[in-house]
């Protein structure tokens, strides 16, 4: 598994350990693409590891992200959620049903036509999100 050897070279490149918890809460997080909040990895986490502690995954969610493996964001409800996905992608949070979805193919962006002309800024990166319905939600919706 490709991302297991990516997990295993940054944890030696860190000096870190690859304690059993660490390899499973990554595991878990790259098997889906819903974005969990850490509660929610830990259920995933915990059928596999039963003794797992809610502390543990939130420590390892941090490890991970510090290592550059996850990214945290916090969406319209404010609280974080975790995603294994780390090329450079966008979202979109249906309001209704609260899924996040990822946008694999990010809108053509001009930064000098957004940003002020001579304003200074330099942009390292963009992050765009997208907020409303997903089409499973819109189409429930009765008239």
């Amino acid at each position: 598994m490709k991302n297991m050897s990516v997990l295993t070279e940054k944890v030696r490149e860190q000096g870190l350990r690859l304690t059993r918890q660490r390899k499973v809460v990554y595991e878990e997080l790259t098997k889906v693409d819903t974005h969990p909040r850490a509660e929610e990895v830990f259920q995933m986490v915990k059928r596999r590891l039963p003794q797992v502690s809610l502390g543990t995954v939130y420590r390892n969610l941090k490890t991970l992200k510090e290592m550059g493996l996850i990214s945290e964001y916090k969406y319209a409800r404010n609280y974080s959620r975790f995603d294994a996905r780390i090329e450079a992608h966008h979202h979109f949070t249906c309001l209704k049903c609260d899924r996040i979805f990822d946008l694999l193919e990010p809108p053509d962006l001009n930064f000098e036509q957004i940003l002020p002309k001579n304003s200074g800024f330099k942009v390292d990166y963009s992050r765009l999100e997208f907020y409303g319905e997903c089409p499973g939600c819109s189409s429930t919706r009765s008239f």
